[in-house]
């Protein structure tokens, strides 16, 4: 018999992409506006963010960082030039 293993970090941080950009599907609206008309989404698990922007028919992500990164979309929008 093998014994079962646990998903290494690496799949667990991807796993948690894949649930939150499936939050952002169902109700993108939900998530707090920063600036630019931009969102952001947080990890429960991770200490990483997405950054997106509601258009008509789609989400776009704009940024996935971690949080000791980039405190806020202003720092994003302010280290980019954007």
């Amino acid at each position: 018999m093998v014994p079962e293993c646990s998903p290494s970090p690496s799949a667990q941080f991807a796993l948690a992409i894949e649930a939150e950009i499936e939050a952002l599907k169902e109700s993108p609206l939900r998530f707090p506006l920063t600036c630019c008309n931009w969102r952001r989404a947080g990890f429960r698990r991770f200490p990483y963010g997405i950054i997106f922007e509601v258009q008509e028919n789609r989400i776009v992500v704009i940024a996935c960082f971690h949080a000791d990164a980039i405190r806020d979309a202003g720092s994003l929008v302010n280290n980019r030039g954007l």
